[in-house]
């Protein structure tokens, strides 16, 4: 912003001193925020999260179709829209 004074008062100098001092503390918070940004990507931050144990969440997926087969037959090959047939068998249970 640009203001111009010819013939300053005692109060446009009081504001011109204030919006001066207003300037600087805005451009010492934004360079202070942008090294603190920019800082932030240096430091390496470590996420804490449990470690579940393999055995206790292990299942094992069976089929009607675990049968010996042709190996050019391609199991689920008569899916078409795979998202749909996930969200069918979510919501049937099984």
């Amino acid at each position: 912003m640009t203001i111009k004074i010819d013939n300053p008062s005692p109060f446009e100098k009081e504001l011109f001193a204030f919006l001066k001092k207003q300037k600087q503390e805005l451009e010492e918070l934004s360079v202070d925020t942008l090294k603190s940004f920019i800082g932030s990507f240096q430091k390496k931050q470590k996420i804490n999260y449990k470690k579940r144990d393999i055995s206790k969440h292990l299942s094992t997926i069976t089929s009607d179709e675990d049968e010996p087969r042709d190996k050019s037959i391609a199991l689920y090959s008569h899916i078409e829209d795979s998202a749909e047939y996930i969200h069918n068998l979510r919501r049937d249970g099984e």
